[in-house]
């Protein structure tokens, strides 16, 4: 199984289209099946083996998982020989302003930047999902000893080349019809006019709101930054030595220049896959997983936090 590890706004989108379209219903956008309280909030806990072994039922010709429950910090026990890890990461900047404004749009959140990140934890957020606490050193292990491959959002056409290739995915199609899911490129969309109608806000009101949320943006940069010392670290570490690994796996930067232009240039997939992938968790995934959600609610049922130590790779790293 290849499994994506989904950080918020990283091209995860454009990716899970791709991935939705090649493999059909071998493939699962993951939910996570129990739910615990953390400081008198209800969240849900990582998807863990025990969610796994339930998805397989559904899914029983399952060849890749994706979503932004699943970690590699997690120990999956008996499946972990068999899951083949990769990522993406992007400027960490651009990520959390990204994931900001599309909360400001998509989930009304109406609070100034500095509130936002005193309610969330939104703070390095890349080494969170990755080690699962703000390790940066572990982070730093998993993506050069678990990680298959690491993509860069700023290289994303380059990257789906080298993922592709790293993986073994063979005919697999990286061309795609255009960059989605901006909180940006959505305001005044059909989106939003449906959430206007629906909500009786006007597309002013959420032009409006996204204005209010960049000038508070402006306004507390240095907050911004200092938000993402530890993503910033991890990311000039992808960068400047993973990434170019990759390129001279795959054959050097000429090739991959050459084969991006090639790839690029050939008409996206249109596949029934996507389709059919869609309305699978939509009408069949979703429901049972809420229903179990529902059901451990009942039985007073809670996930202990499962997270992978690295003991042996920190000892390595000191």
């Amino acid at each position: 199984m290849i499994v994506f590890c989904h950080i918020e706004k990283t091209a995860g989108t454009a990716l899970t289209e791709l991935l939705r379209a090649h493999f059909g219903l071998r493939h699962v956008d993951v939910l996570r099946h129990a739910i615990t309280s953390r400081d008198g909030v209800v969240a849900p806990n990582f998807y863990d083996a025990e969610d796994l072994l339930k998805d397989r039922r559904l899914y029983p010709r399952m060849r890749s998982l994706a979503g932004h429950h699943i970690r590699p910090c997690v120990d999956f026990g008996e499946f972990d020989g068999d899951m083949h890890w990769y990522t993406f990461l992007r400027d960490p900047i651009a990520r959390l302003r990204s994931h900001y404004l599309h909360e400001v749009a998509i989930k009304n959140y109406s609070g100034s930047f500095p509130e936002y990140l005193d309610k969330f934890p939104r703070d390095d957020i890349m080494v969170r999902k990755l080690a699962g606490e703000r390790d940066l050193a572990a982070a730093k292990s998993i993506l050069s000893t678990r990680m298959r491959f690491v993509g860069i959002q700023e290289r994303f056409d380059q990257s789906l080349l080298l993922m592709r290739d790293a993986l073994g995915l063979g005919d697999f199609s990286v061309s795609y019809a255009k960059r989605r899911n901006t909180a940006v490129s959505r305001v005044g969309g059909p989106i939003y006019r449906l959430r206007g109608r629906l909500t009786k806000r006007s597309e002013n009101s959420e032009i409006a709101m996204q204005e209010r949320a960049k000038s508070s943006l402006e306004q507390h940069h240095g907050l911004l930054v200092e938000a993402n010392s530890l993503d910033q670290q991890l990311y000039e570490y992808a960068c400047n030595e993973i990434w170019s690994q990759q390129v001279d796996q795959y054959g050097g930067t000429e090739r991959l220049a050459a084969d991006t232009q090639v790839d690029m240039s050939k008409a996206p997939n249109s596949s029934y896959r996507t389709t059919l992938s869609f309305v699978y968790r939509n009408l069949v995934y979703k429901p049972y997983v809420a229903a179990d959600v529902r059901r451990n609610q009942r039985l007073g049922v809670q996930k202990t936090t499962n997270t992978r130590q690295w003991k042996e790779s920190k000892r390595n790293h000191d």
